[in-house]
């Protein structure tokens, strides 16, 4: 792949700038059997937003306040489960679906863009949230989302990713293509996601923001840069953030301090 972008930027930049930018949009399926087992105590539940259906799970009763839980790039719905017990436990009902081009959801490409209008689908849907919780991408998804108006009066952000240019820099290393096609590459995915990349910075985000909001993370963390963590706690007011170590980027989700963490954190303020 490294040689092809390499030989495609110099006598076809526009085409290896273009493919740069699907492989970018591209997440990684998980396999069937991660994607077909049933999360205990959840029911399935689907939901349809213009072209688009969402497969998802729900845990609780249907009376109780509802928390959207979404999971991170390339992963699926059910790996929210330890946090949606914990906030059953806590009176909750927990929503958690796979999001575009994930799981059983359909699709092949997706990007935060699409990810916010699926959130906002999901919150007129359920016709209001008592909070939401991401991880990692998604809680870079759930930042922006809360910016433009999701209902959600507070948040919980599980080692929140940082804006899209730090991906795009690894990515662009990874596959080999040169810094003088990275511009190119960004333009393509402007174009299709219609908006301009520093949009999607979550610390930009966070600083119109202003309510409970806990975030959690392990500074060891190899995925998401602990530098851009402590700058989205600064900038946004009314959040606290709690370092957890040894729990990495993807265990933090099935440490069973993280769950009651976060569900005490969002049972305390609808207390209060």
């Amino acid at each position: 792949m490294r040689a092809w972008f390499r030989v495609a930027s110099a006598v076809a930049p526009t085409v290896a700038e273009r493919q740069a930018a699907t492989i970018f949009c591209t997440p990684k399926r998980r396999r069937s059997r991660d994607v077909e087992r049933v999360p205990p105590g959840a029911r399935r539940v689907l939901l349809d937003h213009g072209d688009h259906r969402l497969v998802g799970w729900e845990w609780g009763l249907g009376t109780k306040p509802i928390v959207l839980l979404v999971h991170g790039w390339s992963g699926i719905g059910s790996d929210m489960a330890p946090v949606a017990e914990a906030l059953v436990d806590e009176g909750f009902r927990a929503l958690a679906f796979d999001m575009p081009a994930h799981g059983k959801s359909p699709g092949k490409q997706t990007s935060l863009a699409e990810w916010l209008e699926a959130i906002a689908a999901i919150d007129r849907w359920t016709g209001g949230l008592a909070g939401v919780l991401g991880h990692s991408f998604g809680a870079t998804a759930a930042t922006l989302a809360l910016e433009a108006g999701l209902s959600a009066p507070r948040a919980v952000l599980i080692a929140p990713a940082p804006g899209p240019m730090h991906y795009i820099d690894r990515v662009s290393r990874f596959i080999g293509l040169p810094g003088a096609r990275v511009s190119g590459m960004v333009r393509e995915l402007e174009a299709r996601v219609g908006r301009e990349i520093p949009y999607f910075d979550s610390v930009r985000a966070a600083r119109s923001l202003d309510r409970p909001a806990l975030l959690l993370h392990d500074p060891a963390d190899q995925e998401v840069p602990w530098d851009g963590v402590r700058a989205l706690a600064a900038a946004w007011r009314g959040a606290r953030l709690e370092t957890r170590s040894g729990v990495g980027h993807y265990r933090i989700l099935r440490d069973p301090d993280i769950a009651l963490s976060a569900a005490a954190f969002l049972a305390a303020n609808v207390k209060d």
